[in-house]
């Protein structure tokens, strides 16, 4: 299974970000999967791949379908100016099954963001600075298993947030600040089991209410009561 980390041919190579970034010839990536060849691979699924003279403008649908698991948090580590992302940005990752997007510097998800991403399984998005969720955010994402939204600035959820995610287990929301959550705010989530809401400020008899009325199956839930 191929797993990204850009730190680790970033640093290996003695390249910072702005480096990176201002590389302008291509580095030919060849015809086989993105490995250890690919020292560029963050930048490439997030900034090259459809900019015509970036480093690997030569990926090909196949290299990019062969891509199971990206993790992202070590290059906003190394980054000053943070990682945007944009719609479109992880388009063809059409194996990808878990994504790790924990990069402190994330203050919204755009529309359709994560389109195409039908085999996602984990979806990890904690310690970032996400202060709201639109409804349909996640629609698409029919297989995902883990949602981790840990340690980000929401204060409140609207009705069909979490639209799309049928098959969700587990769902994390420690350490936001939800003070808001409005009926049908978990509507969808039928196979959800685990829920952490510890280190909120709504209360109890709201979060009740919701969770009885929402969530049928759930079996643990931190920082609630559930009777």
């Amino acid at each position: 299974m191929p797993i990204f980390i850009l730190s680790a041919w970033a640093l290996a190579l003695g390249l910072t970000p702005s480096q990176v970034t201002s590389a302008s010839a291509p580095v030919r990536c060849g015809d086989g999967p993105l490995d250890g060849r690919t020292q560029f691979v963050v930048e490439v699924i997030l900034h090259h791949v459809r900019a015509p003279h970036g480093p690997c403008a030569d990926v090909t649908p196949a290299q990019l379908a062969g891509i199971e698991s990206l993790d992202l948090a070590s290059w906003a580590t190394l980054s000053h100016e943070g990682l945007a992302v944009r719609a479109g940005d992880f388009a063809g990752l059409t194996n990808l099954q878990a994504l790790h997007l924990l990069t402190d510097r994330v203050p919204a998800l755009p529309p359709d963001l994560f389109a195409g991403l039908t085999n996602l399984q984990t979806l990890d998005l904690r310690a970032n600075q996400l202060a709201a969720l639109a409804p349909g955010t996640f629609a698409g994402l029919g297989q995902l298993h883990t949602l981790n939204l840990r340690a980000n600035q929401l204060a409140a959820l609207a009705p069909g947030t979490f639209a799309g995610l049928g098959q969700l287990h587990t769902l994390n929301l420690r350490a936001n600040q939800l003070t808001a959550l409005a009926p049908g705010a978990f509507a969808g989530l039928g196979q959800l089991r685990i829920l952490d809401l510890h280190a909120n400020h709504a209360g109890r008899h709201v979060l009740e209410s919701i969770l009885l009325t929402d969530l049928p199956h759930l079996e643990r839930a931190y920082g609630v009561e559930i009777r």
